[in-house]
């Protein structure tokens, strides 16, 4: 896997970048290509983005195309979707004359894979796949043949795309191992988080002096929340404390229902979406991340921006290249009530530890900064452009 592509010392053309992002959401995978949209040099790079317009922010740096209005799906429908999308974004890539596509998500991965086919290798793609695939596919496809069709499919992203980009290195084995994709095409970028929002958020007062545990993100099966509950339930009895969840999805309402039959409602707080949680989450004393799998895990770095001692599983895959277990943070056993509990009891217990993981936490965060994952982009964008287009006056 490569990680460290020096800049080209000549002068290169503005190279002409097709993004897909096939998503109606705004999560990490999208605050991530956001960051890098916004950090990118544009006298380096023209962006071309496609996505559902109304669910990103408004960006300057790039001209933005609606994928409804391009015809283009927002995941997977079926094979003969898939290829009609593909040759949708083709023609958008023939278009526009762009050098480079850089297909996000499995789904935007597997278009620009399919494009490379389209386009006999231009424009040079590459695929982003920013979850694990096995344990992605095995959580959320219980059929034997729609989990055959998306390894066949996740195997085709892996070995056609020009380069497949990752954000940790176990995704990267991941790509390597399971889906054969030629280690020197797979390239490892951390990814960023703007923390400027969370330096500036100011701790909301509590109404007690109760030691606070808060979680944030999306209420979705895959975060695991119910063993938060029951490990919450286990810890009170001998910890008087409090539980508080930042975010919204399809588990709170089953969420909410085990809260009552584990008789902890009245110490447990659904706080609903926040744009901005920062200031909730700094009124804290512990972050607590359950998630059965995990592409990165942007939520880890913004608890530890908030001074907070971060409590993780030890999942698949970005925790642990996030967290250094006893320095840095704690990690326990993924789907273990008892080891989550014991993980949340000895941090309660222990002030000094709390402090000494916070303080030791910050010292990593520079390496998140958008800028720095811009460079790495930037490297793999401009050293894919060379190979593939040669000369520098060269276009498509």
């Amino acid at each position: 896997m490569s990680h460290d592509l020096s800049h080209h010392d000549g002068v290169t053309p503005r190279i002409r970048l097709l993004l897909l992002l096939p998503t109606q959401g705004f999560g990490g995978a999208e605050r991530t290509l956001y960051n890098l949209i916004t950090h990118l040099d544009p006298a380096r790079f023209e962006i071309i983005l496609i996505t559902h317009r109304s669910s990103f922010p408004a960006c300057d740096r790039a001209r933005v195309l609606d994928l409804e209005a391009e015809g283009v799906a927002t995941g997977f429908q079926g094979l003969r979707r898939t290829w009609g999308d593909a040759r949708r974004v083709w023609a958008i890539a023939r278009r526009e004359q762009c050098h480079l596509m850089l297909g996000f998500l499995h789904y935007g991965g597997m278009i620009a894979a399919l494009v490379r086919v389209l386009g006999r290798g231009r424009p040079a793609t590459i695929a982003s796949p920013r979850t694990p695939s096995v344990a992605g596919i095995r959580f959320h496809l219980s059929r034997r043949r729609d989990r055959w069709l998306w390894h066949a499919l996740v195997l085709l992203m892996n070995q056609a795309a020009h380069r497949v980009l990752v954000s940790t290195e176990g995704l990267g084995r991941e790509c390597i191992q399971r889906y054969r994709a030629a280690p020197d095409k797979v390239t490892v970028v951390a990814n960023c988080v703007d923390l400027s929002a969370v330096y500036h958020a100011q701790a909301q007062p509590r109404s007690d002096t109760l030691p606070c545990i808060v979680t944030f993100g999306r209420l979705a099966p895959e975060k695991d929340l119910d063993i938060l509950l029951r490990a919450f339930a286990q810890v009170r009895v001998h910890h008087p404390c409090r539980l508080l969840l930042i975010g919204d999805g399809p588990e709170r309402a089953g969420l909410e229902t085990l809260c009552q039959t584990l008789d902890i409602a009245p110490w447990v707080r659904f706080a609903g979406f926040h744009p901005a949680p920062f200031g909730l989450v700094k009124s804290a004393d512990i972050f607590v991340h359950t998630a059965r799998f995990e592409g990165f895990g942007n939520v880890l770095i913004e608890a530890m921006a908030c001074d907070l001692p971060v409590l993780a599983t030890d999942c698949d895959f970005g925790p642990r290249e996030i967290i250094r277990h006893g320095e840095t943070g704690l990690l326990v056993r993924p789907g273990s009530v008892d080891a989550l509990a014991q993980g949340i009891r000895t941090l309660l217990a222990d002030e000094p530890l709390r402090r000494r993981l916070a303080t030791a936490a910050r010292q990593d965060l520079p390496r998140y900064a958008p800028a720095v994952m811009a460079q790495g982009y930037a490297a793999l964008f401009e050293a894919l452009f060379r190979e593939r287009h040669g000369a520098a006056n060269d276009r498509p």
